[in-house]
């Protein structure tokens, strides 16, 4: 007879059904003992303390895991390679025997088990951080998670309780007041909790509540945990259960569902009632209409009375507590600045967590119960006002009151003018002393009329004795804005008084810029671009970005909208409403890739990442053991400034070709922070070509005052005009570390910063995969991209040539990179010898130099060497010049000549006020290598400059489109030749130099950047076409080209390229006629594009025209010219005010 095989399902349920089997015997062995004690029986007492196996499992696990230096955390991350967010068992429990965490297999086995909690055969992510969680092994905070795992199970208790009907009496004179773990879960399933709470989350809440981890929970803190959290649930829930402790047990009489918390009104104070014996009845709903949800449920419900006993008890505790070298109030600071959670008030946890340990626990829990006035298992912030405003010394000043509001504040999630606006109270309103004294009630639960006359002297500066509300706003913004909590190393989202500008002054900004930017329009907001549609339907869709500007008045009105918005809720930093983390897009994936389910192989998912600010990150690295950085602090640039060392490429970011550029620019200052130092001295008297300088680089410094609020201003050049990119420093991290490029040390950030501004105005990181260093560079500086064709093959005077035009680049600061062309980042080979240089990868171009040496075989006499970087930081040429033993010898020679040609390099920039070289570090695998000039040629291709004209060059530019009768590129047929000429724009170039008869042109064609388009990728196809430009010699009697001649061409651009911008190169054009013509390679397509003439005659000697186009405008370029533009004056002010703010928080 057949057997039916059983499925994989078939022996899941079979584990299940032994699991309810144990369950079951664990409750029957526990009704026994019960009956066993009844009859007072003993027992021994080891089974009396029963440690449940899995909790000391877990334990072993926590213990050999920080043995390792990893986390449990961090167990999951490297066993899931894939980085899918699931592992099999199986997978698991050979991952965890290869790590050598000294685990036999009888723990490795009961592990796994514990972590597939539903026999699933699969341990995802989630559940195994759960678990970690509930058994308080954790080491790592969850992003984004309101609650902990215990908390919320906690909650679910507390639910359980209360839909049985049970008072905290009731749970613990069925368990006793010391609980074990077997009664806590026999007591759970003798409620029928099972189906409202797993196993693990029954675990989660035993060691929740055990704060010492002693494996007993003892009945006062059982009672303080578990009545805190009935009351959120009760409010979750609006069950109506007693749960005073006065009222005894039997479940009580169901009381009202608690009201939504209220502020009191003026209105209502003035109501003959005793303010400290008012009800939450009584008390009514505030104005502002806050409806506090279970988050916010920890705030005072009634008005606090102290009592003449309550003040005794509190006396007698701080007394004691002095005794033993603690002071109460310097004591509640402490836990006030390190609250993690402002919502919830100060818990007992909170307590147990800053005492020190040698302070006994009964004295602890006595301190708590005493400020504990409302007796709900919590300390709100009215009551711990009260306490304070009573039990301060004359030493103590207002400070910490300020701060008890400032979190109060942050749970309402108000700041303090809406609050007060909230109760009728506005900038105008005038207030005496008594009316001072109603609202000190609402704003610091002012005990007496004594505590309220103090804080009316502390406002009252003049001694009038009237105030105006805007005298309190002024003085309580500035108190909250330099005591907002910090944490530690100032690594939370507040700040200091340094580091804010008073509301005042943001509001003398924002009424100057009103002046000169009255209103935002839509032509001051940049385009989001995509392509709709496919094949021949294909059209570009544009929408506008709330966050990338057109110029610097309308980014400059915008930020200070935003601050301005910041500064009405203190301690709060910028979040970007375009980019990153957002209420839609939680986990910032669109940000990330050009889409949720378009993650590339490799890279990982935004599910496990975190969007943190550098401070939090280096917070992060600290909590995880790195102490280097124990008490360091986070800058854009470091001391030092930027370095080209500085930049590290994202493993992930296939855009080494911008990282290149970043590490090229980062020896132009003027380029990256502007051309303007902010000195005490430097903004006395600003000069107009000053301000200038305060308004240009990527990283302008007029914007720098920013970073106090977590708001970053970013400058780059598109579509032919600087466009202003706002952005928060949230930057996206994966196991510690960051996941896109970054700076080397992380107490720097402006290479995070800037490549994420970079990507956000291309929508996402991905969109900058693939490209070239001379685009990057002429992006950030708005100079002119150049790629130029290097052949290995070449003759003495073409190398005499290309050595030349280096040097002329050097001199000029024309900035370089060179890229060697091939397969996508592969390792050459010369001579079957790996050169350690990769294909298909951007390198950047630091120095070059020569170093004589009659002994040399050529004909110079010298040796010619090239600085080159990778943008990886690591990775160096391997074969003559480079640090490799086979081959060190002639820079080991050389080394003293060239360290020595540096330092002179570095004396002659300072003397000259120009950013010196950065010296060469040997033996460091940094990137960066030296190579001989002919090792260059014969590895590299291309060689990319972003080129600066001199300053006699002038530049005119011509915007245009191709329309649908354009013709395409020229073909081999007769009809084809003469309609390439009649039917493609063409530009009449006329020359009459006065003074020789050479004019030097360039000329440079540019099609829209299809790096714009969301989901497009690089060469953008489906954006750019393949274009050619070609420049034509004319007859004297010809007024235009009548059909392509070879002949004529005087200059082109090559063959037909799909690339964003072309160019004739340096040209040398005699006095005449020309026609330029632009074309595509196929015909009747509508695409934009532009001319730019760049030469160095007067204008007056050049004149440029369309042919049959008597409308046709030519526009300047501003980025050639090099006149300083007219500053007004208020604008000058507000800089200046700007600076001195940049100044006072260094």
């Amino acid at each position: 007879m057949a057997t039916k095989q059983k499925s994989i399902e078939d022996y899941r349920n079979a584990v299940k059904l032994l699991k309810l089997k144990v369950l079951k015997l664990q409750k029957q062995n526990e009704e026994l003992i019960d009956k066993l004690r009844e009859q007072g029986i003993p027992l021994d007492q080891q089974h009396d303390q029963v440690d449940l196996s899995n909790q000391a499992v877990m334990g072993i696990f926590s213990r050999s895991c920080r043995r390792v230096g990893l986390t449990p955390e961090m167990m999951f991350r490297a066993s899931d390679r894939e980085g899918q967010g699931q592992i099999s068992t199986e997978d698991m429990r050979l991952f965890l025997s290869k790590v050598r965490l000294g685990l036999n297999n009888t723990q490795l086995t009961m592990l796994v088990r514990i972590f597939d909690e539903d026999c699933s055969g699969v341990i995802k992510r989630e559940e195994y951080y759960d678990c970690l969680q509930a058994y308080g092994i954790n080491e790592e905070k969850v992003q984004g998670q309101a609650r902990t795992y215990g908390q919320e199970s906690l909650l679910k208790y507390a639910r359980l309780l209360l839909m049985n009907r049970l008072s905290v009496e009731d749970s613990l004179k069925k368990m006793g007041d010391n609980i074990i773990p077997s009664h806590f879960v026999s007591f759970i399933h003798g409620i029928d909790g099972q189906n409202l709470l797993n196993e693990k989350e029954i675990i989660a809440v035993f060691n929740h509540i055990d704060v010492n981890k002693s494996g007993v929970l003892q009945a006062t803190f059982y009672d303080q945990e578990v009545r805190k959290a009935m009351r959120v649930a009760q409010s979750d829930i609006g069950l109506g259960v007693q749960i005073n402790p006065n009222t005894g047990g039997g479940g009580g009489n169901p009381i009202p569902k608690p009201q939504p918390v209220g502020i009191l009104k003026p209105s209502q104070i003035s109501q003959q009632l005793d303010p400290f014996r008012m009800t939450q009845t009584q008390m009514g709903q505030s104005k502002s209409g806050l409806n506090m949800s279970s988050s916010h449920a920890f705030l005072n419900e009634t008005i606090i009375m102290l009592t003449e006993e309550d003040k005794k008890n509190i006396l007698t505790i701080i007394t004691k507590l002095k005794a033993q070298g603690v002071d109460a109030i310097e004591f509640i600071k402490i836990v006030i600045q390190q609250l993690e959670v402002p919502g919830a008030g100060i818990l007992l946890y909170d307590f147990y967590k800053r005492f020190d340990k040698k302070i006994p626990k009964s004295d602890q829990l006595s301190f708590f119960n005493a400020i504990d006035l409302n007796k709900n298992g919590s300390i709100d912030y009215d009551e711990l006002m009260v306490f304070f405003q009573e039990f301060k010394s004359p030493k103590d000043n207002f400070d910490l009151l300020f701060e008890i509001l400032t979190r109060k504040l942050q749970a309402l999630e108000i700041g303090i003018v809406q609050h007060l606006a909230s109760e009728q109270i506005y900038e105008d309103t005038q207030l005496n002393q008594e009316q001072f004294y109603q609202l000190a009630q609402i704003l610091f639960s002012c005990p007496s009329k004594k505590h309220s006359d103090a804080l009316f002297s502390y406002f009252d500066i003049d001694g009038s004795g009237i105030l105006s509300a805007q005298e309190i706003i002024d003085q309580v913004q500035k108190i909250l804005l330099i005591y907002v909590p910090q944490k530690t190393m100032n690594l939370d989202n507040t700040l200091n008084k340094s580091m804010r500008a008073s509301l005042k002054s943001v509001g003398e900004y924002a009424t100057t810029l009103s002046k000169l930017k009255p209103v935002l329009t839509e032509e001051d907001y940049f385009g989001k671009y995509r392509m709709e549609g496919s094949g021949k339907t294909l059209h570009k869709e544009e929408t506008k970005w709330t966050t990338i500007f057109n110029s610097d008045l309308a980014c400059l009105r915008y930020v200070y909208e935003e601050i301005s918005k910041l500064e009405q809720n203190p301690g709060a930093k910028w979040e970007d409403p375009d980019f990153g983390p957002t209420k839609e897009d939680p986990y910032g994936s669109k940000s990330m890739y050009f889409a949720d389910n378009d993650v590339p192989e490799g890279a990982p998912q935004p599910k496990e990442c975190k969007w943190l600010r550098p401070e939090e990150f280096l917070a992060a690295l600290v909590e995880n053991g790195d102490e280097q950085y124990k008490n360091s602090t986070v800058d854009v640039f470091d001391e030092d400034g930027a370095a080209s060392n500085d930049v590290c490429q994202s493993k992930y970011l296939g855009n080494c070709w911008f990282v290149s550029a970043l590490s090229i620019i980062s020896g132009y200052e003027q380029y990256l922070q502007g051309d303007f130092v902010i000195t005490q001295e430097s903004i006395q008297e600003l000069t107009d070509e000053e301000v200038n300088g305060m308004l240009i680089g990527v990283y302008p410094p007029c914007f720098k005052f920013l970073r106090k609020y977590g708001l970053y201003v970013m400058r780059f050049f598109k579509n032919f005009g600087w466009k202003y990119v706002v952005i928060d420093d949230k930057l996206c991290v994966k196991d510690n570390e960051y996941v896109f490029g970054k700076n080397r040390k992380p107490t720097e950030s402006w290479v995070n910063l800037i490549e994420k501004a970079y990507a956000k105005l291309h929508q996402n990181y991905f969109a900058l995969t693939a490209g070239d260093i001379a685009q990057g560079l002429a992006d950030m500086t708005g100079k002119v991209p150049d790629k130029i064709k290097l052949n290995e093959e070449c003759t003495k005077a073409e190398k005499e040539d290309l050595w030349n035009l280096l040097l002329k680049c050097k001199k000029d600061g024309t900035m370089l990179g060179c890229s060697a062309e091939g397969g996508t980042e592969l390792y050459i080979k010369i001579n079957d010898e790996d050169t350690g240089v990769m294909s298909g990868h951007a390198y950047g171009i630091l120095d070059m130099f020569e170093i004589p040496d009659q002994s040399c075989n050529n004909y110079h006499k010298s040796h010619r060497l090239l600085k080159i970087r990778n943008p990886w930081g690591y990775g160096e040429w391997k074969l003559k010049w480079s640090e490799t033993p086979d081959y060190s010898a002639k820079l080991d020679k050389w080394i003293d000549w060239i360290n020595d040609y540096y330092q002179k390099e570095i004396e002659k920039a300072k003397l000259e006020g120009k950013e010196p070289p950065e010296p060469y570090v040997y033996g460091q695998d940094d990137g960066t290598f030296f190579m001989c000039f002919k090792s260059w040629r014969t590895v590299f291709s291309n060689l990319f400059q972003c080129i600066d004209f001199p300053d006699d060059w002038s530049g005119l530019r011509a915007f245009d489109q191709f329309g649908l009768q354009s013709s395409g590129a020229p073909m081999k047929t007769e009809a084809s030749l003469i309609q390439y000429a009649q039917k493609n724009p063409q530009y009449i170039l006329e020359l009459k130099r006065k003074k020789g008869d050479k004019t030097n042109m360039y000329i440079q064609m540019q099609q829209v950047d299809g790096r714009l388009f969301l989901g497009e990728r690089y060469p953008f196809p489906n954006v750019m076409k393949p274009i050619l430009l070609c420049v034509f010699s004319l007859g004297p009697t010809e007024k235009c080209l009548a059909k392509f001649d070879d002949k004529k061409v005087v200059a082109s651009s090559g063959k037909l390229n799909l690339r964003r911008e072309i160019d004739t190169n340096d040209i040398s054009l005699s006095n005449g006629r020309y026609a330029v013509i632009p074309c595509t390679k196929e015909g009747a397509q509508q695409i934009d594009f532009t001319l730019s003439f760049y030469f160095d005659c007067d204008k007056s000697e050049i004149n440029i025209t369309k042919y049959g186009d008597p409308r046709f405008k030519l526009h300047p370029i501003t980025e050639e010219e090099e006149e300083v533009s007219k500053v007004p004056e208020e604008l000058k002010k507000l800089l200046k005010k700007q600076a001195q703010e940049v100044l006072s928080s260094q």
